[in-house]
């Protein structure tokens, strides 16, 4: 039956064929270069940003988005793909990018530095205009930052004192997030946060226009920054932030899960920092009451203190000689299974019989004893 009404709607051109037989699931992923990050953003700890697709991390000031986004584009890069960096803030920082891996000559990657709406959407789009699906997927777009990009009338009533706040702003950002979700392209949108003043929901608020949170597959909140302290030479030394995050819309993680990574301040991300306390958990590393770890897979195994565990030779038994990898994943993926005893239940119902009632028995009357 299907696959006549199928025939027929080809037939007669009510639709295309390519539209209900293309498939959305992403070709691959861009690591991050943190576990943590992987997991939030794509569910698995080699995941990340999803490959043709729109997915955003939005966090206030110095909570490391743009350092992310070089990651991303270190790892596209490794991957074939051209980079183009909308640079809204005019902040990109190229000893940075290069001193991390980043490729930044003119084959591999291009620099666009402007904050206008609608100048970004149109060197966007002449940059993939004729270029095929499976071409535009080799192309990732970072832009840097969201909350900075501002249209011509808002420039021009800035200037004006007494002028009312411009709503044109929001409205084309959205149209500029729906332009950037049919180019099938990857990105990476950076985004602030605000205060949420209104006293109800969530204490931050993501800016920007609603089309841009909607249209990303991904989106990471960062909510809080705390410093990473250590005792050096009998002295507390801050050696770098750590930022808690939450997955707050996701396809491919379970939303509403909570998860930190750290910058560490003589460079970089830390790859192995957030995950720890769930590799405690699940029992897949022990904790001595001195404050040391080692693998509880093998009791002759090295104790670590914790400033000293976040590396390869800690970590690289845990995930190759335990089953780590998949309790972690467990916690954090979205697998897409649902209950179907709901459904079930009805169907059966549909297909039993109806029973006839039986008829209550008749009450008999006691006698009160005398």
């Amino acid at each position: 039956m299907n696959k006549s009404i199928y025939q027929k709607i080809l037939k007669d051109r009510l639709i295309d064929d390519d539209v209900i037989t293309e498939d959305s699931t992403p070709p691959g992923f861009l690591s991050t270069g943190v576990v943590a990050l992987n997991l939030a953003f794509g569910g698995k700890i080699d995941h990340g940003i999803p490959i043709g697709k729109i997915a955003m991390f939005a966090a206030p000031a110095q909570q490391g988005k743009s350092l992310v986004g070089i990651l991303v584009a270190k790892d596209a890069q490794e991957k074939g793909m051209f980079v183009v960096w909308v640079d809204g803030e005019y902040a990109f920082n190229f000893d940075v990018a290069q001193r991390i891996g980043m490729k930044t000559d003119k084959e591999n990657f291009y620099l666009y530095q402007e904050n206008q709406i609608e100048k970004v959407q149109s060197k966007i789009m002449k940059i993939v205009e004729g270029l095929s699906r499976e071409e535009r997927q080799k192309i990732l777009i970072v832009i840097d930052s969201w909350n900075s990009l501002i249209n011509v009338e808002a420039i021009e009533k800035s200037k004006d004192v007494d002028a009312k706040k411009d709503m044109n702003d929001t409205i084309k950002k959205n149209k500029l997030a729906n332009y950037l979700l049919n180019t099938k392209t990857t990105v990476y949108v950076i985004n602030h946060v605000y205060d949420n003043v209104g006293g109800f929901g969530d204490p931050l608020r993501i800016p920007g226009g609603k089309r841009i949170y909607y249209n990303s597959q991904s989106v990471v909140l960062g909510r809080s920054k705390a410093k990473d302290e250590q005792v050096i030479n009998k002295e507390d030394v801050i050696v770098g932030s750590i930022i808690s995050c939450r997955v707050d819309k996701s396809r491919y993680s379970k939303e509403r899960s909570e998860l930190c990574f750290r910058i560490k301040y003589n460079g970089g991300l830390d790859i192995f920092y957030g995950i720890l306390d769930d590799a405690v958990a699940g029992g897949f590393v022990t904790k001595t009451e001195t404050g040391y770890y080692f693998h509880a897979h093998d009791k002759d195994a090295k104790k670590w203190r914790e400033k000293d565990l976040y590396c390869a030779e800690f970590w690289l038994p845990v995930f190759t000689e335990t089953k780590f990898r998949e309790y972690l994943e467990t916690q954090y993926t979205f697998t897409g299974t649902f209950d179907v005893s709901t459904s079930n239940f009805y169907q059966k119902l549909e297909s039993a019989k109806p029973r006839e009632a039986k008829e209550a028995p008749a009450e008999t009357s006691k006698e009160q004893p005398k």
